[in-house]
């Protein structure tokens, strides 16, 4: 280090702290902000999405009992009020989500609010579901429910998408997140949307009315039956790709493949009452009831299933994130405070040589010149100084006489 003159030695420390402190703020920008916030907004958007099919369910519920009490069936009476509220809980939890997300997940670019508006006339869905909850059920339009259904499918395909869930980098989660947020969640709302139809059809012995649907029967049962397919390719995969093993990754796996055998049976079983009926056949009211309701469950079982094990899965890659973020600030800070100590090691021994030359020349100045000068042997500024130094002790040893 003596070898080198003052001004590298003081820029290689300089330049040693800077970069030090670069790679810090290039650590927590990056690792931390960019990974691990990507992740929460994701866990976020399945709190969204888990809060958006539970308000699905219970609006469910709650159609079925109407539609069995305007078509005469006794003993709904007593709990329809109970449902309606609890519905109304729902969309109030719901739409309290949806102001705390509403700038993360942009809620209603302009595309999505046009279409939304052409559908339900109104500028929210919360808007139509309050007019819906508060008007007498005997005189609610049917497709006012079809309305709802409809659009929760198209803010929980835009939070998906806006969330970067189906878009993930890690494959297993890209997979389960695709299969449960976009095909699940599409077979759900558009087999719900057409329960009113249908109901009405079983109901009456009639044929079902093709033409009144918002989405055709025909097109909704195809959807319905390729979408078992797409779902059970996805779980896989998911299950394919997954490299981590835990315990509870192992208990939230089994049960995801129990709801998924479930999905499939009860979705085949409708899935041919519905072709039964668009052939124009007269289906048994019970059959269509007992089936339209085990499929039904069936898929919000399944939703539940792959959210928890979708959350599970993002939950460790985020811990995994942050232990890499805390790692990586840790170590940035380590290089930092060395960069420091070695900034101040090399001016401290700057300072100290120059204080000795001092010393030196003072005790010359006093006459002293029998002193050994200090630093000759330095190939820096302080040696040429303590070499000239030396120079005019012995050049003047006349002096001491």
């Amino acid at each position: 280090m003596k070898n080198l003159k003052i001004t590298t030695r003081l820029a290689i420390s300089i330049v040693f702290l800077i970069a030090a402190l670069l790679f810090l703020v290039h650590a927590y920008f990056n690792t931390k902000q960019h990974d691990v916030q990507t992740l929460r907004q994701e866990r976020d958007a399945i709190v969204f999405l888990t809060q958006m099919t539970a308000t699905t369910e219970a609006l469910s519920r709650y159609r079925i009992s109407l539609f069995r009490i305007l078509s005469g069936e006794e003993g709904f009476e007593d709990t329809i009020e109970d449902e309606r509220l609890e519905v109304n809980q729902e969309f109030e939890k719901l739409k309290s989500l949806y102001l705390q997300y509403e700038k993360t997940f942009k809620f209603m670019p302009d595309l999505l609010e046009q279409r939304m508006r052409q559908i339900i006339k109104y500028e929210h869905i919360f808007d139509l579901w309050e007019k819906v909850s508060v008007a007498d059920y005997h005189n609610v339009p049917l497709a006012d429910y079809d309305h709802i259904f409809e659009c929760l499918m198209m803010l929980s395909a835009h939070v998906a998408e806006t969330s970067g869930l189906v878009a993930d980098e890690d494959i297993a989660t890209h997979a389960l997140a695709d299969t449960i947020t976009l095909h699940v969640t599409e077979v759900m709302m558009r087999t719900l949307g057409a329960e009113s139809r249908g109901y009405v059809s079983v109901v009456k012995g009639v044929p079902v009315d093709k033409e009144s649907q918002l989405t055709s029967w025909d097109y909704g049962t195809f959807v319905m039956r390729d979408n078992l397919r797409l779902v059970e390719n996805g779980i896989k995969s998911s299950r394919y790709y997954s490299f981590e093993e835990t315990p509870h990754l192992h208990s939230l796996e089994n049960n995801l493949q129990q709801a998924l055998a479930r999905y499939l049976k009860h979705g085949k079983q409708y899935a041919q009452v519905r072709i039964d009926m668009g052939e124009g056949k007269v289906v048994d009211h019970e059959r269509y009831v007992t089936s339209g309701l085990s499929f039904t469950r069936a898929m919000f079982d399944l939703w539940y299933a792959g959210a928890l094990k979708l959350d599970h899965m993002i939950e460790r890659r985020e811990e995994h994130a942050r232990a890499a973020a805390t790692t990586a600030i840790a170590l940035t800070l380590l290089a930092v405070t060395i960069g420091f100590l070695f900034f101040v090691y090399v001016s401290r021994g700057i300072v100290a040589s120059l204080k000795d030359i001092e010393r030196a020349m003072d005790k010359v100045a006093h006459g002293d010149l029998d002193l050994e000068v200090p630093h000759l042997d330095n190939r820096d500024e302080i040696g040429s100084m303590a070499r000239s130094l030396e120079r005019f002790r012995t050049s003047y040893w006349w002096l001491k006489d």
